[in-house]
């Protein structure tokens, strides 16, 4: 099946007036094995104190990136936390 990986980004900079659902920020991953990429955009909603994007999780290797499957949540909390097991959930051996 390959490796795991989860996609999240963290907003060092964590600003109230700015919060991270405000950036506008996108992802964009491109498949090796099939020349497709999937973009995620950030959420356009949520609270003051999200600080993580929990973006995906993708199967492959360092080299080789075989699928990707979109989560796109906001939360307080580290997904590698607080949803530690959801990328073993999206892609069941």
């Amino acid at each position: 099946m390959g490796d795991l990986y989860m996609v999240y980004v963290q907003d060092y900079r964590h600003n109230n007036t700015h919060p991270m659902y405000t950036s506008d920020a996108q992802i964009e991953l491109y498949m090796n094995t099939t020349g497709s990429y999937s973009k995620v955009e950030i959420p356009t909603e949520g609270k003051v104190n999200d600080i993580y994007w929990f973006v995906g999780c993708f199967k492959g290797s360092e080299e080789l990136l075989d699928d990707f499957k979109i989560v796109n949540e906001l939360s307080p909390l580290s997904p590698y936390v607080y949803n530690k097991t959801k990328c073993l959930d999206l892609f069941p051996e």
